[in-house]
């Protein structure tokens, strides 16, 4: 054997590499398989090899059943695991020998893989170890749908770095009054989940990224502003129970938001806002070191819950339109979104439900207006184009604004809902060329068909844009609408739209590359010419 290999700190790397791919894989079944077989026989193939190749084929678990298949004294019974007999001492020591090497835990019981490891089980276990589960335990995700979770506590350990809770609604839910939690040893779902954030806040004050999904309506959440580490917190509980259950109250309260701003380490915080009471005369909160924030809810509930960030330094803004307004307030929503120090900007709107188009319009001028003064934006992502969001009219002189306002973007999304007699014209990104240098991605709405009155209109460009997204129409001559993408960006390699990669695109596409091969072998004709003697 190579020396190289009798080097311990050489074998947890190696081994270590295949259990990130191991954990990377994630649902792809065949290269899983693959990585676990071949940790299982490194670790049987010499001593030196054991160590390691034992920690890598523990470190991701997508389940705890695994390891309770290590005990004897449980047997399945209506397809959970129960106990017939106290566990025993030198059961309890292999346990702790496996377990001890686990990092991750993984489950999602959505999937379809329900756990035989039930409640009973893991508190019967929890009790005989005297400590957690997983006494090594740093990323914790789980995504359960039968049961209460109400053994969640058990697996709370010192090391935890990383939590993401998701608990949807039981099928039993589901099907019958969302007021009738299911009750499992005595809790009910709230009361375990706020049983395991206080017990979080006790044992594992070092979390650094804590996310909570799915019904959370009561839950108490005092206990996470303990987290004294933490950085990235998630509260995005549902809105809207299922399609024919009425909305459900958030669990984040204006006090824990008062709570949340006192926490120095949190940098990044995303939540729901749409459920969330905020009192007539609420003062601004400021929240010391956040940085950025992603919200979900109506435009209403946002613009109200940013406007009282104003004391707040913000970078990053992401905002998600989940649920439809009667009137949406996009006027409201964008001079909200207006930070000084503003660097990154995403507002999405998702489709809804009902598909009944909007019968409001605004003018694209009225919603900018507020931001052009945030000139350190460098990437702006506006993307309203569902069937059911207001009409946007945007002219050549809308697109200026950006591009003169925005000198230092290097990625711009304008995708809204238009019909061509409101959309700029081909014409609209050459501002983009002119003053947006550092630009490399750029995405906007508009009419290809209407383009330069004459060549002599056409500016010279080495601008390096790589990607444009062209959204509203198709191109009646594509040679025609090639010639003004090519002069406008000589250099771009994607040309694509919302309208489809084929047809009348991919000839656009292959006519620009024809183009640039053009200018490509004739400088490449100059440069040899002007080396000749």
């Amino acid at each position: 054997m190579h020396a190289l290999l009798g080097s311990a700190d050489i074998l947890y790397e190696i081994f270590g590499q295949l259990a990130d791919e191991y954990d990377a894989a994630g649902g792809y079944e065949v290269p899983r398989r693959s990585l676990h077989n071949t940790m299982r026989c490194s670790a049987l193939t010499c001593r030196n090899f054991m160590d390691p190749a034992l920690d890598a084929l523990w470190r991701n678990l997508d389940s705890l059943q695994p390891l309770f298949r290590l005990f004897e004294c449980f047997s399945p019974e209506d397809g959970r695991l129960l106990s017939t007999q106290p566990v025993g001492g030198y059961e309890l020591q292999r346990y702790r020998a496996y377990a001890r090497r686990v990092r991750r835990l993984k489950y999602n019981s959505i999937l379809g893989n329900e756990d035989p490891v039930g409640p009973a089980a893991c508190i019967a276990v929890y009790h005989a170890l005297g400590s957690p589960l997983l006494p090594s335990l740093r990323v914790l995700v789980w995504s359960v749908y039968d049961g209460t979770a109400v053994h969640l506590s058990t697996l709370v350990a010192p090391t935890l770095q990383i939590v993401s809770i998701n608990v949807p609604f039981t099928h039993r839910e589901v099907d019958g009054n969302r007021n009738s939690w299911i009750v499992e040893r005595g809790k009910t779902r709230p009361q375990a989940v706020s049983g395991f954030l206080y017990e979080l806040a006790r044992t594992a004050p070092d979390v650094h990224s804590l996310t909570l999904r799915g019904v959370l309506a009561g839950v108490e959440l005092d206990s996470v502003s303990r987290l004294r580490s933490l950085k990235d917190l998630a509260v995005t509980g549902h809105g809207q129970g299922g399609v024919n259950l009425a909305p459900l109250p958030s669990a984040v309260t204006f006090k824990n938001l008062l709570e949340f701003s006192c926490m120095k380490s949190l940098t990044c915080l995303c939540l729901k806002v749409t459920w969330i009471e905020i009192p007539a005369n609420a003062k601004d909160l400021e929240f010391s070191s956040v940085r950025a924030v992603k919200l979900y809810g109506r435009t209403s509930k946002v613009a109200a819950f940013l406007a009282l960030l104003r004391r707040t330094a913000l970078r990053d803004i992401s905002v998600w339109q989940i649920e439809k307004d009667d009137v949406p307030d996009y006027p409201s929503l964008f001079r909200s979104l207006a930070f000084p120090g503003l660097r990154i900007l995403s507002v999405n709107t998702n489709d809804f439900v009902d598909q009944n188009r909007a019968t409001t319009s605004f003018k694209a001028a009225s919603l900018l207006e507020p931001l052009l003064g945030c000139s350190e934006l460098v990437s702006v992502r506006v993307v309203l184009h569902e069937f059911e969001a207001p009409m946007i009219h945007t002219t050549n002189r809308d697109l200026l604004s950006m591009a003169q306002a925005w000198p230092s973007v290097t990625d711009l999304t304008w995708y809204v809902n238009s019909t061509p007699g409101m959309m700029p014209t081909i014409q609209g990104p050459s501002a983009f060329a002119d003053h947006c240098p550092s630009l490399e991605s750029l995405s906007v709405t508009c009419n290809v068909n209407i383009t330069f009155q004459s060549s002599n209109d056409i500016p010279f460009s080495r601008h390096p844009l790589r990607r444009l997204s062209l959204h509203g129409t198709h191109p009646d001559d594509v040679l025609y609408t090639a010639q003004w993408v090519y002069y406008l960006f000589p250099f771009v390699r994607d040309v694509v739209s919302n309208l489809g990669t084929t047809g009348k695109w991919n000839q656009l596409q292959r006519t620009v590359d024809a183009f640039q091969g053009v200018r490509s072998a004739w400088e490449k004709q100059v440069v040899a010419q002007a080396g000749a003697p």
